[in-house]
């Protein structure tokens, strides 16, 4: 292959080829600002097609001061709640005319820096922010010239709109559920006191009802944080009930219950946070708050590409909870356990009748 048939295509070569200038190539090209007659335009696709040209996309966003495209920067592209809220931006996104090009943070607060200043400097029309960021690090960032909308985030970066599910409510009622089965006392696994909505409404929910907390542990919202958590507890002690913060976070619990032979539900309920895709094929079946990922992510793409939609501020959003197969009444021993388990490693069998 020669030089010259590898050498890349420029729009000179299109306006050559088309008959016209340079300008009216880019003038097709970006539907304007100068009008270009209709049999003009259809000259100019035509040798963009039969040439192969394709529109260098940093001149692009030069030439016009931002880009067809969106920033999404998320905290796991693993975990399928995210997963999900990444595909739902893609689909909105590409109704309006406009790509995604997506950035996965692992929680590391330099790659959340990192990808943002890379976005910002690609001249991005808006970024979507969906990873926690504290406040030293937000301050490392210099005010961005992209648009931001946070999505299930809160830093303290200037931002178009932030967009939250309601975290405090869904916690709430997923432990007034619990409560009504029974269970006074219900473990929680996720952040620490302090790190999320989710913490201090599970401790609220058991001082306002006279309750006393179960045990908690801070883990990583993973399925071996998940399980490591629970095993942590269960060396504590058997809760009849678990509060997971996520579903990723409930199924390494499910695991690690059923590892020391306890049963979902009938021995343990468990009730998560998120209905992501996993939820309803995990074993059992999650009870879980489901978070509306579709319409905040709708709303996070018309805050950046649709300012008309009047989505901006803070916006709080409704959820609800989804009852499956991990949520039961609580068990209540028979008088016959009752006396096999008198003490922590004795067994009390029935004695046979005296003979006569």
């Amino acid at each position: 292959m020669s030089n010259e048939s590898r050498k890349a295509v420029t729009r000179a070569d299109v306006a050559k080829l088309a008959g016209v200038s340079v300008a009216v190539v880019s003038y097709t090209l970006n539907g304007g600002p100068q009008p270009v007659a209709p049999a003009t335009a259809d000259r100019v696709r035509d040798a963009v097609q039969k040439l192969g040209y394709r529109p260098n996309a940093a001149a692009r966003a030069l030439s016009l001061g931002s880009s067809e495209v969106l920033g999404l920067v998320i905290h796991d592209i693993g975990n399928p709640f995210y997963a999900r809220l990444a595909r739902a931006v893609e689909i909105e996104a590409e109704r309006l005319g406009s790509r995604v090009i997506i950035g996965s943070t692992l929680g590391d607060p330099a790659k959340t820096i990192d990808h943002l200043r890379e976005l910002d400097a690609r001249q991005v029309s808006g970024i979507i922010l969906v990873s926690p960021l504290d406040d030293d690090n937000a301050r490392k960032i210099d005010r961005l010239s992209s648009p931001l909308v946070q999505l299930d985030a809160d830093a303290p970066l200037a931002s178009r709109a932030i967009l939250r599910p309601d975290l405090r409510a869904g916690t709430l009622m997923a432990l007034e559920h619990l409560f009504d089965l029974g269970h006074d006392s219900v473990a929680f696994l996720g952040s620490p006191p302090g790190a999320d909505e989710r913490h201090a409404a599970w401790s609220d929910a058991h001082r306002l009802s006279g309750r006393t907390p179960g045990p908690a542990a801070a883990i990583s919202y993973t399925r071996e944080g998940g399980y490591d958590g629970m095993r942590t507890i269960l060396e504590e002690q058997t809760p009849s009930a678990v509060f997971a913060s996520s579903d990723m976070i409930a199924v390494g619990a499910l695991r690690a219950l059923r590892e020391v032979g306890l049963q979902v539900p009938s021995e343990v309920s468990v009730v998560s946070f998120d209905d992501s895709p996993e939820a309803p094929f995990a074993a059992p079946p999650l009870t879980t708050v489901h978070q509306p990922v579709e319409e905040m992510a709708a709303d996070a793409v018309a805050a950046l590409l649709a300012p008309e939609s009047g989505v901006h501020g803070r916006r709080t959003y409704d959820v609800r909870l989804v009852i499956r197969d991990s949520t039961g009444p609580r068990h209540q021993p028979s008088r016959v356990e009752a006396r096999l388990t008198v003490g922590p490693h004795t067994c009390e069998e029935p004695t046979a009748p005296a003979a006569v």
